[in-house]
């Protein structure tokens, strides 16, 4: 299964719940299955976006050695270093510059994006560019304390979307064997299962009256003693949609066959349904008065699925969605498994 990069660009928008930034950087896909130059696309319209609004500055305490005395003197240091007799001091003072840690994980991303060979020679000319007119933001080597030492707030609110963008990319890459260079991860095999997961659960939460999320609890009725009761997991759900009727769960899966194979037969993953089932009778006992019931929803592999059972009184679906087609239908198809909820 090939999906078109432009869908899979969609699917990270709405995992990472970041819609609205796709109108901003202004990116359209030109039809390639290439996510890496698609990501470095975004990353070149979104910095040049940040150049025009302006780029971050905040104070950085800078200590430096200069003729006379400026801010706060720092005294021992001017002592050790036999500043005084020089006529100069070591001084202590604020300084207003772009060398702050988001500029530089965003200038250390599109550094190692020009190392890359699947990059596009003329992107990789854009960010050049651009890698260059930020010469006063230093290099870093990116980690995952990197990130955690960004603050953002309201004014620098755009700099999140980006920085998940260079997050992916870095998460992504690994160096080649043969030459060392920083190659790009097939992000399809590796990481869609999740991005999918969260994809839906974001779009539900957008695009619907639902109210989406997840679901923690734990299993109901259950007779044992603390010791066999500490051992039972909880059950999470991936996508609960709840309203003040009713409750829908949806189980996401991502396989390379949407039904399985037993002796001989294709049937529904049986450990999926068995899985939905679970989370749907005990979420029945969680929420009287409320109607219950569940989807298992994949991707479309072989063929479409729409099938609908009644088990036990609970209604379960089993639906597929074709991420290979265009985006719009896509998302009327997500908006067609999910009606409006019954009022009462």
């Amino acid at each position: 299964m090939t999906i078109p990069v432009e869908n899979i660009y969609y699917l990270l928008l709405y995992a990472w719940n970041r819609l609205e930034e796709h109108e901003i950087v202004a990116v359209r896909p030109d039809g390639s299955t290439d996510l890496l130059n698609l990501l470095a696309r975004v990353l070149v319209s979104g910095v040049n976006h940040l150049q025009r609004r302006g780029l971050d500055r905040e104070y950085i305490r800078r200590e430096e050695r200069i003729p006379g005395i400026r801010c706060k003197l720092e005294v021992s240091a001017s002592i050790k270093q036999l500043a005084f007799p020089m006529a100069t001091a070591v001084c202590s003072f604020d300084e207003l510059s772009y060398d702050v840690i988001q500029n530089q994980i965003i200038r250390s991303t599109m550094g190692s994006l020009i190392r890359m060979p699947e990059v596009d020679n003329s992107l990789r000319n854009e960010l050049a560019g651009i890698h260059r007119k930020l010469d006063e933001v230093s290099e870093i080597e990116v980690t995952a304390d990197s990130y955690r030492a960004v603050r953002l707030h309201r004014n620098n609110a755009f700099y999140g979307f980006l920085l998940q963008v260079c997050r992916f990319i870095q998460e992504n890459s690994f160096p080649s064997e043969e030459s060392g260079e920083m190659l790009f991860r097939d992000v399809i095999r590796d990481r869609l299962p999740a991005i999918f997961e969260d994809f839906v659960r974001n779009f539900y939460e957008r695009e619907t009256v639902w109210r989406t999320g997840r679901m923690k609890f734990k299993w109901q009725n259950v007779e044992a003693d603390d010791y066999d009761l500490a051992l039972l997991p909880n059950l999470n759900t991936d996508v609960t949609l709840e309203h003040d009727s009713e409750v829908i769960v949806i189980d996401t899966k991502y396989y390379k066959n949407t039904l399985a194979e037993v002796y001989g037969k294709e049937v529904v993953h049986p450990a999926n349904l068995y899985q939905l089932y679970a989370y749907i009778r005990n979420l029945d006992l969680l929420c009287p008065g409320k109607r219950v019931g569940g989807m298992l929803l994949y991707p479309t592999v072989q063929r479409e699925l729409d099938l609908t059972y009644t088990i036990h009184g609970y209604a379960i679906h089993v639906r597929t969605v074709n991420l290979m087609q265009p985006w719009q239908k896509i998302a009327d198809r997500l908006q067609s498994l999910a009606p409006l909820p019954v009022l009462v």
